[in-house]
């Protein structure tokens, strides 16, 4: 099952990494394709899509653990819901590479 498990569990154990010691490095502002991002949340609300329909809505950029080769979204879900509705191929994002 690896770090990443289920997707709540999942969350939890990579956020838990990526502050207690895992991290090799964090990338900041690096875009990545929305083709590559792995969720590991079950549902996002459209409601909350909508807030972000503009990409100038929203000033931080969704969080990813990059962790065996994969990138797990830890908080950004309906940002990148928002950029994949508006077409967007990638998204800046701040990755976390986790060891």
């Amino acid at each position: 099952e690896g770090a990443a498990g289920s997707n709540r569990d999942g969350q939890g154990k990579l956020h838990d990494m990526m502050y207690s010691g895992h991290t090799t490095s964090v990338d900041d502002g690096v875009s990545v394709s929305v083709s590559d991002l792995i969720p590991t949340q079950k549902k996002v609300w459209v409601s909350h899509v909508d807030r972000y329909r503009s990409p100038r809505t929203f000033d931080d950029a969704p969080i990813v653990a990059s962790y065996n080769g994969k990138s797990y979204v830890i908080d950004g879900h309906h940002r990148i819901a928002a950029a994949i509705r508006r077409g967007e191929k990638s998204i800046k994002v701040i990755r976390y590479n986790l060891q």
